[in-house]
């Protein structure tokens, strides 16, 4: 399976989750395609995962750096540190299907105008609930009035109708979700996306290159920062095209930097640099979607924050005004 030159280069961030690590392996070890590279990027030295990496070492190309700093860190030097024409940035706690790689690869070979790749993140419908906005899905089968009257407006109002969509980020900043979902298995071909998906993102190296990598601005989980670079490479004139076919099982570790998921003001300036950089609240009614989810998530880090006891839920709100107000102060300058 090594080659002095692999095709592909398989970019997995990890923290402390050697259990979910080795399943992942395992699912890669019975590719049918069989050219490509795996670089492990661990946030810290940690024994169990170098044991996986060894046992595993004779039966793939592995590699094994230690990168702290954070998790856009992690996968910025494993990007740096890939040799393959097509990088792939998955998570540890992924299953990939069989022909997950030959789809890729078979993607991108049908156009030179095709900068990036992705497909079905496929969760286990019982742990959507576990993952933040998953649970306003209907999907997520959630019982009572308040749930039901949360989940009409998030997919009316917030999602336009639209809880199935692939690829789309809405007028509200708002994500699609449909690519975690089985209904996304019923499209019958590859559509073109405005977005990557985080565990499932392929992108042709040098164009990663030319798009300037990733921006640090993103912090903690780094929630956007694939989305930003998706946008980028669009930007320099390519496609992105999602294939139902190239199919990974996100098995949502609650593991290692699962935790700091509750780190929310560094997800709420994430969201707001996103947003102003390349939606824009510049319409009447881009403006009301996107102020009223900005409201909506307030109440959500005050209920986390209820149900859960943990204060650090609270920071939503405090990173909100502080990245509305960098926002609206970065605009100002640049109109000036």
């Amino acid at each position: 399976m090594k080659s002095a030159h692999p095709e592909v280069s398989i970019v997995i961030p990890t923290c402390r989750r050697a259990s979910s690590l080795r399943l992942c392996l395992d699912s890669l070890l019975d590719q049918s395609f069989g050219n490509f590279e795996i670089i492990i990027v661990q946030c810290d030295s940690d024994a169990a995962t170098a044991h996986v990496v060894r046992e595993y070492s004779s039966k793939l190309s592995l590699k094994l750096v230690t990168q702290g700093g954070g998790l856009i860190r992690q996968m910025d030097v494993g990007f740096r540190l890939s040799t393959g024409d097509i990088v792939i940035r998955t998570d540890d706690d992924i299953l990939a299907d069989r022909r997950w790689l030959s789809e890729i690869v078979s993607t991108f070979d049908g156009s030179d105008g095709i900068g990036g790749v992705s497909g079905p993140t496929l969760v286990p419908l019982e742990r959507l609930p576990q993952r933040d906005v998953f649970m306003f899905l209907p999907d997520a089968r959630r019982s009572g009035f308040v749930s039901r009257m949360a989940s009409s407006v998030y997919v009316n109002f917030f999602l336009e109708g639209q809880p199935h969509a692939v690829g789309r980020i809405f007028k509200s900043g708002a994500w699609s979700p449909g690519s975690n979902l089985p209904k996304i298995l019923e499209l019958t071909g590859p559509v073109d996306v405005e977005y990557l998906e985080a565990c499932n993102m392929a992108v042709r190296r040098d164009l990663m290159r030319k798009a300037g990598w990733l921006d640090f601005t993103y912090k903690s989980i780094a929630e956007w920062s694939e989305v930003d670079l998706s946008f980028r490479i669009r930007k320099l004139g390519y496609r992105l095209v999602f294939n139902p076919k190239a199919i990974v099982h996100h098995m949502v570790s609650r593991a290692g930097v699962f935790v700091q998921r509750d780190v929310a003001s560094d997800r709420m300036m994430n969201l707001i640099h996103f947003y102003f950089t390349h939606i824009r609240p510049d319409t009447v009614e881009k403006y009301l979607r996107f102020s009223s989810y900005i409201a909506m998530l307030q109440i959500y880090w005050f209920f986390k924050f209820i149900s859960t006891r943990n204060r650090h839920y609270l920071s939503g709100i405090i990173g909100t005004v502080r990245g509305l107000s960098l926002s609206f102060k970065n605009s100002i300058s640049q109109r000036a």
